[in-house]
């Protein structure tokens, strides 16, 4: 799941208690949204615009759109903390 190899696509998720989310989902080698979220397991990996890891359950997205709407994202390879 952290091998180096994956790619990073922009997304705008929305939960199903409306809450919306822009980052990215780790893709794997295939690089497509569609096989990311039909990957085995439970859980997405997703890392938030401001470079927070976070694994949201495939259970609670409602939609997924491709691309960051409306913003400009540079996902970092390494989320930095804050002040570093």
């Amino acid at each position: 799941m952290f091998a180096k190899d994956n790619k990073r696509l922009p997304v705008t998720l929305t939960l199903a208690d409306g809450r919306t989310l822009v980052g990215a989902i780790t893709a794997g080698l295939s690089a497509s949204i569609a096989s990311a979220l039909n990957r085995e397991g439970l859980f997405l990996e997703f890392i938030a615009e401001n470079g927070e890891l976070l694994f949201i359950g495939k259970n609670s997205i409602m939609m997924v759109r491709e691309g960051a709407i409306g913003r400009s994202l540079d996902v970092p390879a390494i989320a930095m903390a804050p002040g570093a």
